[in-house]
């Protein structure tokens, strides 16, 4: 797993990120196991349609009640912020997970493949992902 500072923008460089739904955000931090998945896009504003698809993407999960998922959120970086050479605003995904076995056996899932492309893969020049654990900081 990954420390917190590990998933900041530019080392030690904090970033704001209005989360939705917000109870969904503070069951996705509160679990055992918390991924988290930046989205970084070239340029001050993502794609208009990206936060509708990790919302479409966070009610799959709950729809089609997927072991081991606790609760997902998303949001867009308030500020604009540069990683790997890219400056841009990002697009922040959490989900909560039992464990990291969980999660790894979603990705092996058809409702995964079928489903992934929701999410802005292609828009994103840089796409980065982490398991963490939040409960340290209640």
């Amino acid at each position: 797993m990954q420390s917190v500072h590990r998933i900041r923008a530019g080392g030690d460089k904090p970033y704001h990120v209005d989360f939705k739904p917000y109870p969904e955000f503070r069951t996705a931090i509160a679990a055992p196991v918390t991924e988290v998945a930046r989205f970084i896009f070239e340029g001050p504003s993502p794609p208009t349609d990206a936060l509708e698809g990790f919302a479409k993407f966070g009610e799959l999960l709950k729809k089609e009640h997927i072991p081991g998922m606790l609760g997902s959120a998303a949001g867009l970086t308030d500020d604009e912020i540069e990683f790997e050479g890219v400056k841009g605003v990002a697009a922040v995904f959490v989900i909560g997970w039992e464990s990291v076995d969980a999660h790894m056996a979603f990705q092996k899932t058809q409702a995964f493949k079928d489903n992934v492309a929701l999410l802005p893969v292609t828009e994103a020049k840089k796409i980065e992902m982490h398991h963490t654990c939040f409960q340290a900081f209640k």
